[in-house]
């Protein structure tokens, strides 16, 4: 009989990069007989050909909608009896526990002190973890921490942080997505000249300033170097869609459009084919370190910087909250240095 485990992280939450680690947890143990805590639980089983659960209720809505709605009480119980039955919880991958923002730490919180409270063994698997702002949550990560079975985190800045708070017993590794063997198989993707992957996300901070800033950069790039650039949704929301087609439509020249919803294999071709990318989005530069190509990453988070660190590549990073188009252009040439 096969042991079960039970995965959870930001999964059926329509993210290309969440997508990917789930993909790469679910051939990492293809031997197990794996449930997956998802927020959109009926299209994670559809498109994976696994079991998967609802996400806990652990926000005050949801919570007393156990109490009153039978539908949700059902979902509840069912993700308690996957987690009773399993004999490991995974809580992985990607940036977790941490403040930035601060639901990150009580989603994620609650749902590990509820496998500690049932589960037999549980483990922190390839996880960013931090930064903290607040000491509610700090002392809180620290305490689960040094309750957990295991931890493994995918930076170095993970790891100082983990020992910071006291746990001396950890695992340095990389996101799963590095380890992925079916992009390997990927075909060539047609292209007609070299181009350009432009990966952005959308920012609730200078948002018209920063969307300027990269229309100028990307009209450099087409105008006048002649570039092709394509543009990638990582993930399938609204304001992330509305934020990418803004800027999309004040560019010239040589310019696409690829939304991540349309076609997932399309999407990683683009990538594995490209000159270069310039990402905001982590698994962006993953994947682009993954395929062996140059990369340029704009840091909205922590997470983004370090990935740069580790690689000893901090160059070929800028700040979002220094963005221009000049300083732009300056990481962009860094980056092609390094071809």
């Amino acid at each position: 009989m096969r042991k079960k485990i039970v995965i959870c992280g930001n999964y059926g939450a329509n993210n290309l990069g969440d997508d990917l680690i789930l993909h790469a947890f679910i051939q990492r143990f293809s031997s197990f007989s794996i449930t997956v805590i998802s927020a959109d639980s009926v299209e994670t089983a559809r498109r994976y050909g696994i079991r998967a659960v609802p996400m806990l209720p652990c926000g005050v809505r949801s919570f007393f909608r156990v109490f009153f709605c039978k539908k949700e009480r059902a979902n509840f119980l069912l993700t308690k009896e996957a987690i009773r039955e399993a004999d490991l919880f995974i809580l992985g991958g990607g940036t977790l526990l941490t403040d930035d923002p601060w639901q990150a730490m009580w989603l994620w919180g609650c749902h590990t002190e509820f496998a500690l409270r049932y589960s037999p063994k549980v483990q922190i698997l390839a996880n960013g973890i931090g930064p903290f702002k607040h000491r509610w949550a700090r002392r809180w990560a620290a305490s689960i921490l040094h309750r957990v079975d295991l931890v493994s985190v995918r930076d170095r800045q993970s790891w100082e942080e983990v020992k910071s708070l006291g746990r001396s017993d950890l695992e340095l590794g990389q996101d799963p997505v590095l380890e992925m063997a079916f992009l390997n198989n990927l075909k060539a993707y047609e292209k007609m000249k070299d181009y350009v992957v432009f990966v952005p996300r959308y920012c609730s901070k200078n948002t018209n300033k920063i969307k300027n800033e990269f229309v100028k950069f990307i009209n450099f790039l087409t105008l006048e170097i002649g570039k092709k650039v394509i543009f990638i949704s990582f993930e399938n929301s609204k304001k992330e869609i509305d934020f990418l087609n803004k800027i999309f439509e004040q560019c010239h020249g040589d310019i696409e459009i690829v939304k991540y919803e349309a076609d997932e294999q399309k999407v990683l071709k683009i990538i594995a084919n490209a000159d270069l990318v310039v990402g905001m989005r982590l698994h962006s530069l993953i994947l682009a370190k993954r395929f062996g190509i140059p990369f340029m990453g704009i840091a909205y988070l922590q997470k983004i910087k370090s990935f740069a660190a580790d690689l000893g590549r901090s160059e070929v990073i800028c700040d979002l909250d220094e963005v221009n188009a000049e300083i732009l252009l300056a990481v962009y040439k860094s980056a092609l240095k390094a071809r």
